[in-house]
């Protein structure tokens, strides 16, 4: 189940996330067949902190309803406050998004918890 994530937004800049889900089978997993879906977003060089790390307080933060299916695809859109540079220092920094879907296929419900990995860049950084 791949996640396609092929841009690096600029800070301040809305973007998209794209999922492609099979089951067991390898037959897609529609949109419809998920009950629940939560989203996190981190920071990947303060995660160790105490709540430091969130950002945009995304943490566990229901999308389910947020998600749109077009072709197969399931997409998923950051907000311009998702795509924020924590530490103004930094020509780029990481953030890391946790998705958590709960679906039902086939009369099995199921949980698949999958990351993505987003360089934001900086667009105020003075070298």
């Amino acid at each position: 189940m791949p996640i396609k994530y092929e841009t690096k937004p600029n800070e301040g800049s809305s973007s998209r996330i794209d999922f492609q889900f099979e089951d067991y089978d390898q037959s897609a997993i529609a949109l419809a067949d998920f009950t629940a879906a939560t989203f996190s977003l981190r920071d990947e060089d303060t995660t160790s902190v105490d709540d430091a790390d969130i950002i945009n307080s995304r943490d566990a933060s229901d999308i389910l309803s947020s998600l749109e299916e077009v072709d197969g695809t399931i997409r998923f859109y950051l907000l311009p406050a998702d795509n924020t540079i924590l530490d103004t220092t930094k020509k780029e920094e990481t953030h890391i998004a946790h998705f958590k879907f709960t679906a039902v296929s086939g009369g099995v419900t199921f949980t698949l918890h999958e990351e993505a990995y987003i360089t934001v860049e900086n667009l105020n950084y003075d070298s």
